[in-house]
């Protein structure tokens, strides 16, 4: 049956493969990203290079320029994205982007499935720190290790250098305060609940010598 459906698109001049591609989910964080730096700002594929390694903090290095164009491409087959009319920046012909507003309500999901996620695995890395509970050595080394960790990535950097754009430049020092301070706080926590974690493992240990 989905045979006969396939042909049958086929006959139309309809790729059912593309068809696939548009209905099924986008799993590469670059092309979330790059939704993201879209929907701040239209752009095009080159400066959105540019702008991925600079406003996310490095976070999602570029291994090959190329991802940012097939990213672009998988966006538009969705809706998620469409090409500006006007598509020449100085002097040079540019294909420029925009989100669509269905993009930008799957941007908003997107975003909300991260934070759930997170929250999830915030969770199973407690749980499977308590599978080690009956081998307190091991655990506590975790623990140390993760403390270590959290020490070390402590944010230093400094906020943003300005901007010609003042409307550009308030979204830039925006986005780092918030990055900064979402970072601290997270680290701070998680410092806490690895000391939570620690005083847990070794009151277990003790019961259990005593026992």
């Amino acid at each position: 049956m989905q045979a006969d459906r396939d042909r049958a698109r086929s006959a139309q001049g309809v790729n059912p493969q593309s068809l696939a591609s548009r209905s099924s989910p986008i799993q590469s964080p670059i092309a979330w990203a790059v939704l993201g730096l879209v929907i701040a700002k239209p752009d095009h594929g080159y400066a959105l290079m540019g702008r991925l390694e600079e406003e996310l903090r490095g976070l999602l290095p570029l291994r090959d320029p190329s991802y940012v164009y097939r990213a672009l491409e998988a966006l538009e087959e969705r809706g998620f994205v469409e090409v500006l009319p006007d598509a020449t920046t100085r002097g040079v012909r540019r294909t420029r982007f925009r989100a669509t507003a269905q993009g930008e309500c799957a941007y908003q999901d997107h975003l909300v499935a991260e934070i759930e996620r997170f929250l999830v695995d915030g969770q199973t890395f407690f749980l499977a720190l308590a599978a080690l509970a009956d081998w307190p050595e091991g655990a506590l080394e975790v623990i140390e290790r993760a403390e270590a960790a959290c020490v070390a990535d402590q944010p230093s950097r400094a906020l943003s250098e300005p901007r010609e754009e003042q409307a550009e430049r308030e979204r830039l020092l925006l986005a780092d305060r918030l990055h900064l301070q979402g970072r601290r706080q997270l680290l701070s926590a998680t410092a806490a609940l690895l000391a939570q974690a620690r005083r847990a493992i070794e009151e277990h240990a003790a019961r259990g010598s005593s026992a």
